[in-house]
């Protein structure tokens, strides 16, 4: 076996072993002192440049590079790196603490939700890694819903499973995106069971079938799985987002149900539905900029218009 290849095997070790730790000490420290131990680890890496801090500053600069000055951009870094400890610790001392999770948010917008349910074809919820989705998503879970959220697998299998298992006790079913079945079947399992399916649109999309929309003035390239299972199930979308309150309680908003323009098969209605989802996520991130994860690299997949777009902008 290569080095390579034992060290990536070492490190997802200490990954999944390092996440086990954290949810067992959990258990007995309060949640002040979790916080405080998970905030300094993110923040050397934050300090030593680590590539999470400088994809965070890509990210902030092609955003806000032609809004903000260079000081207000980089303590938006800072800022967003100081939530994302937060919201670290919060998952890890909820996990173990879950009959505190109805205390910590409210949900606005509840009435959208119902009403999508009533029609008993499902909900299809779009979301963002915006303060905290994966309380949001646990909250919605002890609430009385059936929460169903789509995600990336980890390179490490090990890991996925402890990931499912765990989340899988707080009343929410992870559905792996790959293998592509099972990922469609289970999702439209879901749907047809009249659950919700949230889905989590503000990633970067590699996949052949991409397509490129407006998000913060450059093009980034977006899947269109929503729209092609809502017109297969004849569920509802709703964007749901998660925001972080005045007395640090979340907020969980729920839009209205959206119309939109799709057809199956043309790709310019798939086009502008994608943008009017997008539109949303980008004015919910700009209502309070720290507390989406600027970390990841939405802007990654690049066409050609795209890169000239940026070229010119610089």
């Amino acid at each position: 076996m290569k080095v390579n290849e034992r060290l990536k095997i070492f490190n997802r070790f200490l990954a999944r072993n390092g996440l086990k730790a954290c949810l067992f000490l959990s258990g007995f420290l309060p949640y002040a002192l979790l916080h405080f131990f998970i905030r300094t680890l993110v923040m050397i890496f934050y300090y030593s440049n680590s590539r999470l801090a400088r994809n965070a500053r890509e990210s902030v600069d092609i955003a806000y590079g032609h809004e903000k000055t260079e000081r207000h951009r980089e303590d938006l870094v800072r800022q967003s790196f100081l939530n994302l400890a937060r919201v670290m610790a919060e998952d890890i001392y909820y996990v173990r603490n879950s009959r505190l999770i109805s205390s910590m948010a409210e949900i606005n917008g509840e009435e959208h939700l119902k009403q999508a349910l009533s029609k008993g074809k499902g909900v299809i919820a779009t979301t963002a890694h915006l303060g905290n989705f994966a309380l949001m998503i646990a909250w919605l879970a002890g609430y009385g819903c059936k929460v169903n959220v789509i995600m990336r697998p980890p390179r490490d299998s090990k890991m996925g499973d402890f990931i499912k298992q765990t989340v899988g006790k707080m009343g929410t079913h992870v559905i792996f995106t790959l293998p592509v079945r099972q990922c469609l079947s289970e999702s439209i399992k879901a749907l047809r069971n009249n659950e919700i399916l949230f889905i989590l649109l503000d990633q970067n999309y590699g996949a052949d079938a991409r397509i490129f929309v407006d998000f913060f003035g450059t093009k980034a390239a977006t899947g269109g799985s929503p729209l092609t299972l809502a017109s297969r199930t004849g569920a509802s979308i709703l964007p749901v987002f998660c925001l972080r309150g005045k007395d640090n309680r979340y907020q969980i908003e729920v839009e209205p149900e959206q119309i939109l323009p799709y057809e199956p098969g043309n790709e310019e209605s798939l086009r502008k539905s994608l943008q009017q989802l997008t539109s949303i996520i980008e004015a919910h991130i700009r209502r309070d900029p720290p507390l989406w994860s600027w970390m990841h690299k939405r802007w990654k997949s690049k066409n050609s218009r795209e890169s000239e777009d940026i070229l010119e902008r610089k």
